[in-house]
């Protein structure tokens, strides 16, 4: 029984070699075409290359009556037939060989989805034909103006400025019927309540010359979309101003002045002006004039503004009511830090001084008004002569200023040694001393000898 089952057991591997060895033979001579098969593909659109470049440097055009699809049969392995994806055939037709006008045969190629190499390789087109009739004429051209319907309104207060188009004209090329019946392109700009520019790109439609919309056409046009711009503007009048830097003794308050215009009027974009509030021609530092002094600037404008004040220059007049630069001088000093155990001696015996401010307030100063304090804090102990920056300041209530910088000089020296003490007298019996007198001051107690 053994026997018999191992036959068995032999006979069906024997079995299954030969079906997987059948199999092998049969794919192999299917990969080799022993088996053919074939398919057809219909309606396949034609892609024609270079219709745009070379055909149209020609002057030349494809005309409706082109082919527009093709149908395919195609040959070749049951394997390659089988997996191939119809849909993702294409047949391409290139027009760069067409020089001439009339209906001309082109071949196409046959495009195969990728990977293009297994299916080329494999697959053989039987079909009927192998070019498609394609219908040439010759291209007319000319140029059509753009027309543009603004429809709607702006906001109150804000003007609508010269609607400004990407292109005022387009090119279109075709058979002379369609160009010749073209007349103008039309694009349509709706604005609502617009108080800021509007930029928007949008379609045009083709108009004939009783204009009457052109729906269906095969004309080739410059551009595709247009794009529209419409300024929307304001008038505005814009304060001119000066901005002043007051000092100590250079008080606003202390001057006329009159900025003359000390406005103006533009007209420009709405967004660009809604946050100008002023127009800054100087900023000036009060302490730097010394008199009545006359300003003459160009008055800037925001970019893209027109001045409708007509006045482009301004002028500014300042005089101080009371001004008075005086040189005066001082003989109070004072020393701060001085160093331990030194003395310290000003050489300077006086020191002039530039006020700036009122007549009043300068007249007003008394002696001792005017301190000059000079700080010894980076001297060095050692002893000399040195000069050292001062601050002049003034014990007033008055808006005074110092003008100008200044120095002293000072001596450094060792403090002198300390007197000698005075001998005690020798004093005698009787109250007599030895030939010095006794002083006056001495009380009683005070001239009793000690011991008697």
């Amino acid at each position: 029984m053994n026997n018999e089952e191992n036959v068995k057991k032999i006979n069906w591997m024997y079995l299954a070699i030969s079906v997987l060895i059948a199999f092998g033979i049969w794919v192999v001579a299917d990969l080799n075409q022993a088996s053919i098969a074939d398919v057809t593909i219909r309606d396949i659109p034609v892609e024609y290359l270079n219709e745009k470049t070379n055909l149209a440097s020609r002057g030349l055009m494809l005309l409706p009556g082109s082919e527009e699809t093709v149908t395919l049969k195609l040959e070749g392995p049951r394997t390659a037939v089988a997996t191939l994806r119809p849909e993702e055939v294409r047949v391409q037709v290139d027009l760069s060989t067409v020089t001439a006008t009339g209906v001309q045969n082109v071949n196409y190629r046959i495009v195969y989805p990728a990977p293009s190499s297994y299916f080329s390789a494999n697959l053989t087109s039987i079909s009927q034909t192998s070019s498609v009739s394609v219908l040439v004429g010759s291209m007319s051209s000319k140029e059509i103006e753009v027309r543009c319907d603004i429809r709607g309104t702006v906001a109150s207060g804000y003007i609508a400025g010269e609607v400004l188009l990407s292109t005022e004209k387009l090119a279109i090329q075709g058979s002379a019927e369609e160009v010749e019946a073209v007349s103008y392109a039309h694009v349509v700009l709706n604005v609502n309540n617009a108080s800021e520019t509007v930029v928007e790109t949008l379609d045009y439609v083709l108009y004939d010359a009783q204009d009457r919309p052109i729906a269906e056409h095969s004309l080739r046009v410059s551009d595709e979309r247009i794009r529209v711009t419409l300024p929307i503007n304001v008038i505005k009048e814009i304060p001119l101003e000066i901005e002043f830097v007051e000092n100590v003794g250079s008080r606003l308050a202390n001057t006329n002045w009159n900025l003359e215009p000390s406005s103006v009027t533009v007209y420009g974009d709405a967004a660009a002006l809604v946050k100008v509030e002023r127009i800054l021609l100087d900023t000036i530092v009060l302490a730097g004039l010394n008199g009545d002094t006359t300003f003459n600037y160009v008055i800037p404008l925001p970019e893209g503004c027109e001045n409708l004040s007509g006045i482009s220059r301004a002028e500014l007049k300042l005089s101080f009511k009371d001004l008075l630069v005086k040189e005066t001088e001082t003989k109070t000093f004072t020393c701060l830090n001085k160093p331990a155990g030194k003395v310290v001696t000003v050489l300077n015996s006086r020191l002039n001084v530039t006020l700036r401010g009122t007549s009043v307030d300068i007249n007003a100063l008394r002696d001792g008004d005017i301190v000059v304090v000079a700080d010894l804090s980076e001297i060095s102990s050692a002893s000399g002569n040195y000069t050292v920056p001062a601050e002049v300041q003034l014990n007033t209530s008055g808006d005074i200023a110092v003008i100008g910088t200044y120095q002293i000089r000072v001596n450094i020296s060792e403090p002198p040694p300390e007197p000698e003490p005075e001998p005690e007298p020798d004093v005698t019996a009787g109250g007599e001393t030895s030939g010095e007198a006794v002083p006056a001051s001495l009380t009683e107690t005070e001239n009793v000898i000690p011991g008697t």
